[in-house]
This record gives structure tokens, sequence and C-alpha cells, in this order.
């Protein structure tokens, strides 16, 4: 039978866990190394796992969302329909699940497409090396997106994505630019 010591105790962890997010610093062959603090592996530009999520409706639109205005990473840029850090021995379908649940308020299963290495990026006092593993989703569920973490979002056809994409580069984040070629080139669209 639980008790209230063992409860606080579970919660203090929990509680930890979301304070100090930890993540496998991996090679490039996504091998684990060891396990640091995310904050450390972006002062110190270790190589980490990240997820990126496709995702589409049933008229083939694709969801782009715009990244929080208040985000201590790259606010205001739009990127793919959501991503996200991998933690410490998480799955990574686990984690394109998870972020599809917490940035967009949906739940459905992501296909594995892709992983590549995203080239070092640089803002503020952070430094951002990827290893991102790209997946595709598809539904038609309401979206709710979480306001702290996405100001806005909307489906465009491919064809709006690329005008869009082109236009808005040096507002669109790196990795998501680097997907969105590949899922386009990969997909024939």
């Amino acid at each position: 039978m639980p008790n209230a010591k063992s409860d606080l105790r579970k919660m203090t962890i929990e509680l930890n866990e979301e304070l100090i997010e930890l993540v496998d610093v991996v090679d490039e062959s996504d091998s684990v190394l060891e396990t640091r603090r995310l904050d450390e592996c972006q002062r110190l530009g270790l190589l980490h796992r990240a997820v990126t999520v496709f995702l589409r409706n049933s008229k083939g639109e694709l969801f782009l969302q715009q990244r929080g205005k208040n985000d201590d990473w790259l606010p205001g840029y739009w990127t793919a329909s959501c991503t996200g850090h991998v933690k410490s021995r998480e799955d990574a379908t686990k984690a394109a699940k998870r972020e599809m649940e917490e940035e967009l308020g949906i739940s459905c299963e992501p296909s594995f497409l892709f992983k590549f290495v995203v080239p070092t990026v640089k803002f503020m006092d952070k430094i951002e090396r990827e290893l991102d593993i790209v997946f595709e989703a598809t539904s038609d569920d309401l979206i709710h997106i979480d306001p702290r973490e996405v100001e806005a979002g909307t489906f465009m056809s491919i064809a709006k994505c690329k005008e869009f994409f082109n236009a808005k580069k040096n507002k669109i984040t790196l990795d998501a630019r680097l997907a969105f070629e590949r899922y386009v080139s990969i997909n024939r669209l």
C-alpha cells in the first residue's frame, strides 16, 4: 500500500527529471557514448538525439508550427509539425509521440522515415548539435496547440509548403529546412 513518503519521493524524482532533462550523447552513427544534462550538451555542443515529425491530414496537407515567441531556442521561427529532444533511454518513436501530444494535443502513431546529423547551430549562449530522427504521421484530429510552446500553426499543401520554405528560409529552423528537403525528395512530392 503506497504511503505519503513514497508518493512524495516519486513526485520529487519526477519533478527533478523535468527540471534536469537528461539526454544521451551519441556519435554520428547513433551509438550512445554517455548521458548528460541537456543544458550541458547545448553549452558544450555535444551531439544528442532529437525528433522531427511531419504531420499530414487525409488531404495530404502538412502542418507547420511557429515556435513560441517566449521560447529560449529560436523564438518565433517556423519549424516542422513538432520537434523535441529524445530523453535518455527513451525510444525515438515514443519521443515523437510524446512531442505530438505535448505540442499538438493529438495522439497517433508516427512512422520512422530517416535520420541525419544537423549542422551545428548557435543561438545566444547555446550550441545545438543534433542527430535528428524524422517521422511522419497522419491524423485528422483537431489540433490543440500548447500556447507555452507553439505560437501558431497551419496546414498547407505540399506546393504551398515549398513556396513557404523558399520565401521564409531565414525564419525557418535549419533542422526543419533540411528535413523538409529530404522528406520531399524521398516521397517524390
